[in-house]
C-alpha cells in the first residue's frame, strides 16, 4: 500500500474515541430557531476537539502498520534520517499547525492494550511555534538499536522539542511512529493500594 493510500485510509476510518468535544450554541446545519420560532439560516458551529483517546485494541491497522503517512509540510532536515522518518515528522508538524489531535494520533505509536490520551493543552502546546517559519529537524539514530531514534525539533520562534520514535511493526522497517501522549496500559491488572499503618509509639518509661 502506498503512503498516500495509507494516509487516505487512516483519515477515512479512524476508530478512536473522541472525548470532551465541546459543541457550540448552534448545531443545526440549516440554522437555529429565532426568537419568534422561525428558522434562520446559518452554518453550524462546533468547537475544536480538546481531548482524544486512542485505544490499541481498536486500532489493528495502526499496530500492524507497514508505512507512514505522507505530508508536505516543509522541514529543514539535519542528521541521518530516512524518507519515512522525515515524512513522519512532517506530518507531526502539520498536525501542530492545524491544531489537529487526530493528526497526532495518525503518527503516534500504539500497542495492544494501550490507551493514549491526547490533550490540546499539552500536546498542541507548540502549535503557534510550528506555524511560524520552517522548523529544523535534527535526527539522531540509535547506534545500538536501529528500531529507535531521537529527533530534535527547533522552531523558528526559538523554542524546541525533543521527540523519540520507534518502529511500530517489527516486521516492517517503514512503520516508524512517534511516542506521543500519555500512555496507560489497560491490559495490566490493577493492584489495590495497601495502606501502611505506622507502628504505635512506645510509651516512655515502658519496660523492655
Amino acid at each position: 500500500m502506498s503512503n498516500s493510500q495509507f494516509g487516505l485510509r487512516s483519515r477515512i476510518a479512524r476508530p478512536w474515541a473522541l472525548v470532551g468535544v465541546l459543541l457550540g450554541a448552534c448545531l443545526a446545519v440549516s440554522g437555529c430557531g429565532s426568537a419568534d420560532g422561525s428558522a434562520t439560516a446559518g452554518p453550524a458551529h462546533v468547537a475544536p476537539v480538546t481531548t482524544l483517546v486512542l485505544r490499541g485494541d481498536d486500532n489493528n491497522d495502526s499496530i500492524n502498520a507497514t508505512s507512514v503517512p505522507h505530508c508536505s509540510t516543509p522541514l529543514t532536515v539535519k542528521g541521518h534520517a530516512s524518507t519515512d522518518q522525515v515524512d513522519l515528522v512532517s506530518c507531526y508538524v502539520q498536525a501542530l499547525v492545524r491544531r489537529d489531535l487526530s493528526g497526532l494520533a495518525d503518527v503516534a505509536r500504539i500497542s495492544a492494550g494501550d490507551e493514549i490520551r491526547f490533550t490540546a493543552a499539552k500536546d498542541l502546546r507548540y502549535a503557534h511555534d510550528a506555524a511560524v517559519g520552517t522548523p529544523t529537524a535534527t535526527f539522531d539514530p540509535n547506534l545500538v538499536d536501529d528500531a529507535d531514534a531521537t529527533v530534535y525539533l527547533r522552531f523558528a520562534t526559538g523554542r524546541h522539542e525533543t521527540l523519540s520514535m520507534d518502529i511500530q511493526n517489527p516486521t516492517s522497517t517503514h512503520s516508524w511512529r512517534l511516542n506521543l501522549g500519555i500512555i496507560k496500559n489497560t491490559s495490566l491488572p490493577q493492584i489495590a493500594a495497601v495502606p501502611i499503618v505506622p507502628p504505635r509509639p512506645q510509651a516512655s518509661g515502658a519496660r523492655r
